[in-house]
């Protein structure tokens, strides 16, 4: 198999496992933490859009040698595109950190079951107790 085709698969992959984990956590999660997870999201497509993937996975040498390359020559389309979504995806994920937290409602259970604060229905084809009696 070919290497690049490997990590586009692993990269969509991993991509697409975070945005399931986000549906999952839709409603019970807050806005700040789904903007951070999509922002998440968004780094492995970013990274291979941008053609750092194999910079990333040789490590540090070749992230200077991209470095240098980025200096010297105008970047193409997809890589551009690349950059783009990864700075989306970074600025999701610091924007989730400023949204501010508000703490969820804890639901408090009763402390017995008689002790609810429930009425019964009442009962209106009961005929009262002094129209029962007749002498």
């Amino acid at each position: 198999m070919d290497p690049n085709l490997f990590i586009t698969i692993i990269c969509i992959a991993v991509s697409l496992l975070i945005l399931v984990g986000v549906a999952v956590m839709l409603r019970r999660a807050t806005v700040r933490a789904l903007v951070w997870w999509v922002g998440l999201a968004c780094l492995p497509v970013g990274a291979l859009l941008a053609g750092a993937v194999p910079f990333l996975i040789d490590g540090w040498n070749r992230m200077a040698e991209w470095w240098q390359l980025l200096m010297g020559a105008p970047l193409a389309p997809v890589a551009m595109a690349g950059l783009i979504v990864l700075g989306v995806g970074l600025a999701l994920m610091l924007l989730s950190r400023v949204i501010p937290h508000r703490p969820r409602k804890k639901k408090t259970p009763p402390s017995t079951p008689g002790a609810t604060a429930v009425r019964d229905r009442p009962i209106y084809d009961q005929t009262p107790a002094s129209e029962t009696t007749t002498t």
